[in-house]
């Protein structure tokens, strides 16, 4: 049992780093892809389309970091519940053969 909540647990750690990671790195990306788009607009509407653009980042990393945990419980039950299976094999799969 100690064993499955550990599983769990660092499983929702990894996914709350991984999610938040990759939201950073993906907010980033589209915000350095906003000022390409932005050297051709006129200043007032490329000052507002970066100011939005620049939320970017902090919103897909709180979405990673909301979102990662989540996946991570999901992920780490489903290993838990697999290794308790393979640990404790049901009578139904009695590998026995009556004669």
């Amino acid at each position: 049992m100690l064993r499955s909540l550990k599983t769990i647990f660092q499983t929702v750690i990894l996914s709350f780093l991984g999610g938040a990671g990759l939201g950073l790195v993906i907010g980033f990306a589209l915000y350095f892809r906003a000022t390409i788009e932005a050297k051709s607009m006129e200043p007032g509407q490329a000052a507002s389309y970066l100011c939005a653009a620049g939320k970017a980042p902090f919103a897909l990393t709180m979405l990673g970091a909301v979102a990662g945990p989540v996946i991570g419980f999901v992920v780490g039950g489903a290993i838990a519940i697999i290794r308790q299976a393979d640990k404790n094999p049901s009578a139904s799969q009695n590998k026995s053969t009556p004669i």
